[in-house]
């Protein structure tokens, strides 16, 4: 359910100019050109629409992928960390979250709606392609503290699981989630209208060697001015 990582194979170039003009403004585009890549697919829980990701080997931090969510109109909310450019763009969408598509979604959100340590990671494999290498593959060389976290996300590992509906029609699910340097299982409900709620969570792991690194934004000297792209074209 990682739709936004960049080795998902949804991936399609995107290769209309309109839209490319649209989504690289003056600026860092102008700047990288013809170095940045932009490619667009589809997602399950948002008919009609788009995601957009654009990448550049020049870009600092390197790893950096730019996104935006791009509707059938061609508006565009770049999705760059904090929560409105989605609510703004459920409001304008026709979806409606059903059981079957809150899961994919809760792991969408949780990616690109994140706190002051980074984003709240869905952890739905073992194999997630965000997750820190060493909990990802076994290695016996490996350090013995990274052994050890392995073998605890090995221990309490657990999909997202679904509860049905509660009197309002929302969607509860339980799941792991990796945020700053520590894991824990947290409950949610969805709305059929993308408004996600966190009831509670219960710590499992905490002080992991290594925290998800997966920025949203580029470093200022990458920037004109020494500000970042607006975050909704129009």
């Amino acid at each position: 359910m990682n739709h936004y990582h960049p080795d998902d194979p949804g991936w399609q170039p995107l290769d209309d100019p309109a839209l490319e003009a649209l989504l690289q403004p003056e600026g860092w585009h102008a700047r990288f050109s013809p170095d940045v890549t932009l490619h667009a697919r589809s997602l399950p829980f948002y008919p009609g629409h788009r995601l957009v990701m654009a990448r550049c080997p020049h870009w600092l931090p390197a790893n950096a992928a730019l996104y935006w969510l791009l509707a059938p109109d061609q508006t565009s909310y770049r999705l760059n960390g904090v929560s409105p450019p989605i609510h703004e763009a459920n409001a304008q969408s026709a979806q409606r979250l059903t059981e079957e598509l809150a899961p994919a979604y809760l792991c969408f959100f949780g990616f690109f709606v994140r706190g002051e340590e980074g984003p709240f990671y869905i952890i739905d494999s073992l194999d997630a392609p965000l997750l820190p290498l060493h909990l990802r593959q076994q290695d016996e060389d490996r350090d013995p503290q990274q052994a050890r976290e392995r073998s605890a996300l090995r221990r309490i590992f657990q999909g997202v699981r679904t509860f049905g509906t509660d009197e309002n029609g929302h969607v509860r699910l339980s799941a792991l989630v990796y945020y700053s340097n520590a894991v824990f299982v947290a409950d949610f409900l969805v709305q059929a209208s993308g408004m996600v709620e966190m009831q509670n969570d219960n710590p499992l792991i905490a002080d992991l060697s290594t925290r998800i690194d997966a920025p949203l934004t580029l470093h200022a000297s990458c920037l004109p001015d020494q500000a970042e792209p607006p975050h909704q074209v129009h």
